[in-house]
């Protein structure tokens, strides 16, 4: 029995600055589970947006998904990406 809220056989995540210096976050999937997956981004940890003007969907397959910050890591000081995962 897998339990969602614990981490096991390894990494479920990964970020990255990809290719335009911009954040990119790859999740793998939970097979055993239907969850709804939101990815957010923010310039200062209060203000967080997930509306297609602030990502962009790379891959949104049934094993993975693939999200990319669309304010490129130039010229700001910091940028925040994070997963929200609800299991329905």
């Amino acid at each position: 029995d897998t339990d969602p809220t614990r981490a096991e056989g390894g990494q479920a995540y990964s970020i990255r600055v990809a290719s335009g210096n911009a954040l990119e976050m790859t999740v793998t999937k939970a097979a055993d589970f239907v969850m709804e997956y939101r990815v957010e981004v923010s310039g200062d940890l209060v203000q967080w947006s997930d509306d297609e003007d602030a990502i962009e969907v790379i891959t949104d397959s049934a094993h993975q998904l693939v999200v990319r910050d669309r304010t490129p890591l130039v010229g700001i000081d910091r940028r925040f990406i994070r997963l929200t995962l609800t299991v329905e």
